[in-house]
């Protein structure tokens, strides 16, 4: 039953104008409804919204959770919504959070079951049930902007109510870092880490005390081995099977034992995926070594380790602060920044999609200093003639000298293999055509002094402007290096690697040329 009774709230300035009608001529009065009702449309009246709390006649309590005014909410809450009359059961389905306030003509959409296309995208994203009691939980699934308004509503009963996040939030807020969305193996089991520069916890948390996840009482544990201590930046939900949807929602809040707010937890829901196997035991090749439950290649400076199974790695040198980092099959990971030709002993933490911890401590002995040379940047759709102005940028982040003539560059139109020239640690090599113009303007020109290395072809005719995949090989023919065919090159504007040495997709991105130099680290809007 749709409560009418709300319409007597609704503003009537415009009808009170129209009804006490001026003594004017037929035009001058047409003039003025036009004029109001174009007024009315570009100012459309905000729903009444109440405050800090509901009405008496309103047929919905809202309760924040955790407890706070609706004139400074928490980044991360849930709402609950009770019906006036217990008789008449609220439908989860109608009840949405909006950004912003919503006027008259959002409230008519609601009520008449037709959102228009741009109130839908106000829509926040949000888990809706219902309790044996008839009440309804909104579970927000993505942390609400500080001092932005949002607006609960539903159509039927008609029903609206404001909150205000607080733009003073004092607790941090705890990243969800495991399982990958959707892939846990129990529907309740996570890891939420605080980010590296957070501030300490607002009080010393001492021991290995457990910790609890308001309003449920669940217990949150320690997660040792991981973060920038070993007890005192991520907790992990243990792991447990449920089927009820509302019990997979994340608790908004973590708390000591005597209920002292410690920080937000990230509200991304935790779901079981039905199909998540069992994690099998990796063979390394006669050129790795087992590394904790996987495999690693070692270099000088670095070494890779594949994982045959998603896991949570944490990989550190004893004594020192671990990397977190998530593994996918077939993505080795990058442990950078080791010291050549050294004894080394690490402490390697791993969690898997249901939850088991493993603890290992691996003796590693990396190799003398090398180069390590890679293709950094690559200019393929330039303003000026193609293919006499592209190039790609070479980088040498290893700690040696490198012959370049002892590589070449492939693509699937062949290989360009590179001058006798020897690019020194952390220097730059731009390949080029042999037809390209250094004194040209059209693009970013190379820096004075730039080591440019002219070769008859980059590709078999030129390089692909809808983006084309790059091998950097050694006399040997060994990949040393590749290059994505995405993100797509934009006109004028580059490809560049944004972390040194990586050769996942998601490393690289479109950014202004910088030829010879650090690559850009703003991306160029599309």
């Amino acid at each position: 039953m749709k409560t009418k009774s709300l319409f007597a709230r609704f503003p009537t300035t415009v009808r009170a104008h129209t009804s006490a009608r001026p003594n004017l001529p037929r035009r001058g009065w047409f003039a003025v409804v036009l004029l109001l009702a174009l007024v009315t449309a570009a100012c459309e009246p905000a729903w009444p919204v109440p405050a800090s709390g509901p009405h008496d006649d309103d047929p919905v309590t809202v309760t924040l959770s955790p407890h706070a005014s609706a004139d400074a909410a928490p980044r991360v809450l849930q709402l609950q919504l009770t019906s006036r009359q217990p008789e008449v059961p609220l439908d989860p389905q109608q009840w949405h959070l909006f950004r912003g306030k919503l006027g008259a003509a959002s409230m008519s959409q609601l009520e008449d079951q037709v959102p228009s296309a741009a109130l839908l995208q106000r829509v926040v994203p949000a888990l809706t049930f219902s309790a044996a009691d008839g009440a309804v939980t909104l579970v927000p699934t993505t942390p609400l902007d500080a001092g932005e308004t949002y607006t609960l509503a539903a159509g039927e009963p008609l029903f609206s109510f404001a909150i205000t996040i607080d733009k003073d939030d004092p607790l941090p807020l705890m990243q969800l870092l495991w399982p990958p969305a959707g892939r846990g193996a129990g529907a309740l089991f996570g890891v939420w880490c605080l980010p590296p520069a957070a501030a300490p916890w607002p009080v010393e948390v001492k021991g290995f005390q457990p910790l609890s996840l308001q309003p449920s009482g669940l217990t949150a544990e320690w997660v040792l081995g991981l973060g920038e201590t070993t007890t005192r930046r991520c907790v992990q939900l243990p792991f447990q099977w449920v089927a009820d949807p509302s019990e997979q929602v994340v608790p908004p809040l973590l708390a000591t034992p005597a209920a002292v707010a410690l920080a937000r937890l990230d509200p991304t829901p935790l779901a079981a995926d039905a199909d998540t196997p069992q994690p099998a035991t990796v063979a390394c090749t006669a050129e790795e070594i087992p590394f904790g439950p996987g495999c690693a290649t070692v270099a000088d400076d670095r070494l890779w380790v594949r994982s045959d199974a998603p896991r949570l790695w944490s990989i550190g040198l004893t004594g020192q602060t671990p990397q977190l980092q998530v593994a996918q099959v077939g993505k080795p990971l990058l442990v950078p920044s080791l010291p050549p030709a050294s004894a080394l002993l690490f402490r390697v933490t791993t969690i898997d999609l249901y939850g088991m911890v493993t603890d290992h401590t691996v003796e590693v002995t990396t190799l003398a200093p090398l180069p390590h040379v890679i293709i950094n940047e690559v200019l393929a759709n330039p303003y000026g003639p193609e293919p006499h102005q592209e190039w790609v940028e070479l980088y040498n982040d290893g700690q040696l000298a490198a012959a370049l003539n002892d590589y070449h560059l492939q693509d699937i139109g062949g290989d360009a293999w590179l001058p006798a020239v020897s690019l020194p640690a952390g220097g730059y090599a731009l390949v080029v055509k042999d037809s390209f113009d250094a004194e040209a303007d059209d693009d970013v020109m190379f820096p004075a002094g730039a080591l440019v290395l002219r070769v008859p072809a980059l590709g078999k005719n030129g390089l692909n402007n809808g983006g084309e995949r790059l091998k950097l090989l050694d006399s040997d023919d060994r990949v040393v290096s590749r290059f994505p065919a995405k993100p797509k090159p934009v006109a004028g504007h580059s490809v560049s690697r944004q972390a040194a040495g990586a050769d996942a997709q998601d490393a690289f991105m479109v950014t202004s040329p910088t030829p010879g130099a650090a690559n850009e680290a703003a991306a160029v809007e599309r």
